[in-house]
């Protein structure tokens, strides 16, 4: 557990409770610990742009799953698929990168 206690003496001190899947994704060992690793990390943001497509509707392939990567410039939280609905970019294949622009 780490010492927050100069924060809590600095003044104002907040905490926030989020859900570790979506939110939270620490890089604090090598790719060998398998736990919060660099590999770790991109797996679970792999996860939330395959979740994201899902949810406005497109397929992913079974090849992209683990692939796809989503500008933080296009989307924070899912919003702005419609702008990759008018490209139709479906069923997506790997290895694929959307831009903040939609491409591909």
């Amino acid at each position: 557990m780490h010492s927050f206690l100069q924060f809590i003496n600095a003044g104002k001190f907040g905490v926030l409770m989020v859900d570790r899947a979506t939110e939270f994704a620490p890089i604090k060992n090598a790719n060998d610990a398998k736990q919060d690793c660099p590999d770790t990390a991109r797996e679970l943001i792999y996860g939330e742009a395959q979740q994201w497509l899902e949810n406005a509707g497109f397929t992913v392939k079974d090849s992209a799953v683990g692939n796809i990567e989503i500008s933080p410039l296009l989307s924070y939280n899912g919003e702005n698929m419609d702008l990759l609905k008018k490209a139709r970019h479906d069923p997506f294949t790997l290895p694929t990168y959307i831009d903040k622009d939609g491409n591909i």
